[in-house]
């Protein structure tokens, strides 16, 4: 609900539909502009925006440049100039007097404490300016899975208050038209927003600025000798009596007294306007990093989610500079800014050179692996020295029949040859490799011969390949000329006493199934691997227990086209495969029979994700 004066949606967006305002939220361009004009920090012109956000190269037209133009016009968080130039309306209120400013103070409560995972169960905000309130706002959110009763002990919200409450569209879009025009505060500002945005992305809504306030961050740079930098601590050193906590209200009603505190506190340190108020925040000359690399670290924390994804570091002209993945974005590139010494000076061209960073979410790092893959391929931007990854696998190689050499190589080549692998340790390929060459007579790198006839060469093949059982039925079949070497190799095949075989899913081996958390809350992401390659992909919501293993039944025996499966991903397939083999993200599909096997097992993973 909403009380008090609240001045509704910017004046730009009255007299729309709600159709076109829907749209012009959700634009992706628009979130592009954003991103673009946020890691740049400064007002550019339309063309170049045109170009950034529409990934154009070349001169763009001015029909172009006005269709953006218009949709940004839509937007509150963008300003247009006379001359055409875009800016973000947050920097246009920098410089305004701090009593002069609209403030919108909020809270949000969760089902748990990891944005991307779980999810908003409450949201308010308190509108204020000069120190007084102008309205509120407070809501519940729908809820569609079990309330954990540990939140409800905290929060003193039961789930049947959750039933009947208003869907988190609703809520978001509320709270949007609450906020608009005014500048987000918060304490631990990118926790909360994070929350925001990741329901906002999932909505399909335009995401909330990162341009806001942090109340933590003001308490530790102008309040240094407090121990923490707690929302109670700050309260408590100014002598004010926090109200309950763990609601939303409440909580941006404490979150208020305090953060005007801090700025009555900021004013007698000199700041009179909301830049000056920003640049005390970030500490003097900005801390012990250069303010360049400051702001950038500040922006990736209230810009980027903590979860799997990609990245893409862009230069002046949007070319890509470079391509990286994450299990966290945010720490991801965070770290690219604040970590060992030696690190930064390595990127120190690149930071110079960046005028701004996309990031793309996916469901899981396997996904976000061959997304990097796809995107470095693509894009070949100039700070990626190569496109694979070398994890210490090893395969068997076994050259065309003109080379027939038996050894082991660390990464699979398109040569014609037969690899096999990836195996679990490199003296189990080794071994693999060693009984090739004692059993089927096959060269090594060191001593090459020509080999005694095709029969050697196709035995090997297919005991790589297919098994010993398959080497076996050709050895038994040979009626010619050759059966007494047919027979000879049969006899070293037989006493062979172990073979290691490769990791399921690898080159030879058995089909793998690898699953985990899909890019929304509540999804599981399925991939079928087979000889290294990405046969299959779904994604599947919220499924009950029958479904899935109705799922499975028909997903290990998928037989259409291939996702994927040039050399380079094949590769890192393989090294993913190797490295994480054994995990609770990866299930070995030997044939039908194992269905009800596996189920058990990957349903127990499909509940803990989507906490059914």
């Amino acid at each position: 609900m909403a009380t008090g004066g609240d001045e509704g949606v910017h004046g730009v967006l009255e007299g729309m539909s709600a159709e076109a305002k829907s749209v012009a939220r959700r634009s992706g361009l628009a979130e592009s502009a954003y991103a673009y004009l946020s890691s740049r920090g400064m007002r550019v012109e339309m063309e170049s925006l045109t170009r950034h956000a529409l990934a154009l190269s070349g001169e763009v037209p001015d029909s172009l440049k006005n269709e953006v133009a218009n949709l940004l016009r839509v937007d509150p968080r963008f300003a247009i100039d006379d001359r055409g130039r875009c800016s973000l309306s947050s920097w246009e209120r920098d410089g305004l007097p701090l009593d002069d400013v609209e403030f919108v103070v909020f809270d949000v409560e969760s089902n748990g404490g990891r944005s991307g995972r779980h999810r908003v169960i409450e949201v308010a905000g308190v509108k204020t300016r000069a120190g007084k309130t102008i309205a509120e706002y407070s809501s519940l959110v729908k809820l569609e899975r079990r309330l954990p009763r540990f939140v409800s002990d905290l929060t003193g919200i039961e789930p049947e208050l959750l039933e009947d409450a208003p869907p988190i569209e609703s809520v978001l879009g509320e709270f949007a038209e609450f906020a608009n025009g005014s500048i987000l505060v918060a304490h631990n500002l990118p926790a909360d927003l994070s929350f925001l945005n990741h329901e906002a992305i999932w909505a399909g809504l335009a995401r909330f600025p990162g341009s806001g306030l942090d109340t933590m961050e003001l308490l530790a740079s102008l309040v240094p000798e407090l121990q923490q930098a707690s929302l109670v601590a700050g309260l408590t050193h100014f002598d004010r009596a926090p109200r309950a906590a763990h609601r939303a209200l409440p909580d941006a009603r404490n979150t208020t007294d305090l953060f005007w505190c801090l700025i009555e506190l900021a004013k007698g340190r000199g700041a009179s306007t909301v830049g000056e108020l920003r640049d005390l925040s970030m500490g003097p000359n900005g801390g012990a990093l250069p303010h360049r690399r400051k702001e950038l670290i500040r922006w990736a924390s209230l810009n980027l989610p903590a979860l799997p994804g990609v990245y893409i570091f862009r230069g002046v002209e949007s070319q890509a500079l470079y391509v990286g993945k994450a299990r966290s974005l945010q720490r991801r590139v965070r770290s690219h800014f604040t970590g060992e010494r030696a690190m930064r000076l390595k990127w120190k061209g690149l930071l110079d050179a960046t005028a701004s960073i996309d990031h793309e979410v996916t469901g899981s790092d396997f996904s976000a692996m061959l997304r990097e893959y796809e995107l470095i391929r693509d894009l070949s931007p100039i700070y990626n020295v190569q496109l694979r990854r070398r994890r210490n696998a090893r395969y068997v190689r076994l050259g065309g029949e003109a080379d027939p050499v038996a050894g082991c190589v660390s990464e699979v080549g398109d040569d014609g040859a037969s690899y096999i692998g990836p195996f679990r340790t490199a003296s189990a390929a080794t071994s693999t490799a060693r009984t090739v060459r004692t059993v089927f007579g096959m060269p090594s790198r060191r001593n090459r011969f020509e080999i005694e006839s095709r029969l050697n060469y196709e035995a090997a093949r297919l005991f790589l390949t297919r098994g010993a059982g398959a080497a076996l039925e050709l050895l038994d079949g040979e009626t010619g000329n050759e059966t007494e070497l047919a027979r000879r190799i049969s006899r070293g095949l037989r006493g062979i006493r172990r073979v290691s075989r490769p990791i399921a899913g690898g080159l030879a081996g058995a089909r793998a199934i690898v699953y985990g958390h899909g890019p929304r809350p509540d999804e599981v992401e399925f991939f079928l691997i087979e000889q290294g390659s990405v046969l299959a992909r779904e994604v599947l919501l919220r499924p009950p227990r029958a479904a899935v293993k109705e799922f499975l039944r028909e997903f290990v025996s998928y037989a259409g086209p291939v996702i994927r499966n040039d050399s380079g991903s094949v590769n890192l397939v393989l090294g993913w495969l190797h490295q994480h083999f054994g995990a609770d993200e990866v299930a070995v599909v030997r044939g039908p029979e194992d269905i009800g096997r596996l189920s058990s097992s990957i349903w127990r993973r499909v509940r803990e994700i989507t906490r059914l």
